[in-house]
């Protein structure tokens, strides 16, 4: 039988150092489950370390060509604040989202969204500190207390408390975008 993601590619986004163990594994969990290839990208290609201090390859963000992607998640964590002012990844999440596929976000990561003009009139949730906050003011996005936020194709969670019930949101939501599948 066809898993629902099968034959697809979905963007993975991550700091050079800093990312969140948890996030990272409760989406690659569920995202591989359902069939999903995950493309682990940064600002530049190479090895990056989570705040565990598990390291991994990744490419660059201007690798992948958006065409091929179903959509794009932004693990957060501490070092995910490095990715707020790079304008390539800004563009990446653009030409995503301009292609009207899911892109999704956890913690920290949600103000790289912010600050990449992709919440502008949009319901999100943040990791709660002040400056998570202003970032989500300042992006022009509706705050909303709660663990997770959707709107329309945009998936937002407020960190790694959250992660698992994100992560089968967002699966949800790629699937949705993805279509019927043939029986096989």
């Amino acid at each position: 039988m066809l898993k629902a993601l099968e034959g697809t590619k979905v963007l993975v986004i991550l700091p050079a150092t800093g990312f969140n163990d948890d996030e990272l594994g409760r989406v690659k969990t569920t995202l591989e489950a359902a069939g999903a290839t995950l493309v682990y990208a940064s600002a530049s290609e190479g090895d990056v370390t989570s705040a565990a201090g598990v390291t991994m390859k990744v490419v660059s963000i201007t690798e992948p060509r958006t065409t091929e992607l179903l959509g794009a998640v932004v693990i957060g964590g501490l070092g995910t604040i490095s990715l707020v002012d790079n304008g390539i990844v800004h563009k990446a999440l653009r030409m995503i989202e301009r292609d009207r596929k899911p892109i999704g976000a956890l913690s920290q990561g949600v103000a790289v969204l912010a600050r990449g003009g992709l919440l502008k009139g949009k319901r999100a949730t943040i990791f709660m500190s002040p400056d998570m906050l202003k970032e989500l003011k300042d992006g022009g996005a509706q705050y909303e207390k709660k663990p997770i936020s959707m709107d329309g194709d945009l998936v937002t969670a407020d960190g790694a408390a959250s992660a698992e019930r994100f992560s089968i949101v967002l699966r949800e939501l790629l699937t949705t975008k993805r279509g019927p599948r043939p029986r096989g």
